[in-house]
């Protein structure tokens, strides 16, 4: 486009937005010009956790703790692991996985109670006992579900 149908262009759409009856093409223009802003517009980061699973980890107050998994869909477990938390420091004191081949949902995860492991559970290493007055926390992780963690501490 040249700068006169440039010029004329625009005096023919700033005489058309303040007639009182819009034209048909004002109003595809003014649509046209609202979309490709709104498509222009940033939009925050969207994390897609695989299926969208919520998880969520209870831990009661016993002695060993028990750990209540529960999650709203149908994610697959891969570990669950106990850390002792330092300064600046984890360190893996106990972990468990499910046996070859045994799919465990989330949703369907049973209680479970520190240094027991439960059916269609392999341990990796046995479960010291846990040290009074020392944090620890508990990892979640599985396929289509977002690791999840809980801290906890041993009175």
């Amino acid at each position: 486009m040249n700068k006169s149908t440039m010029l004329t262009f625009a005096l023919r759409m700033r005489s058309a937005l303040f007639t009182q009856t819009p034209r048909p093409f004002v109003i595809l223009w003014i649509l046209c010009f609202a979309l490709t802003f709104l498509g222009c517009q940033q939009h925050p980061p969207r994390v897609d956790w695989g299926d969208g699973i919520e998880t969520k980890i209870s831990v009661d107050d016993r002695d060993p703790p028990t750990f209540q998994i529960t999650g709203t869909r149908s994610g697959h477990l891969q570990s669950i692991s106990v850390v002792r938390v330092g300064e600046g420091s984890e360190s893996t004191v106990w972990e468990i996985t499910p046996d070859a081949g045994a799919m465990i949902s989330v949703a369907n995860t049973p209680t479970i109670t520190y240094g027991v492991v439960p059916a269609q559970f392999q341990e990796h290493a046995t479960a010291p006992p846990l040290q009074l007055q020392t944090t620890y926390r508990i990892w979640v992780r599985g396929v289509d579900v977002a690791a999840q963690q809980r801290t906890f501490h041993v009175k």
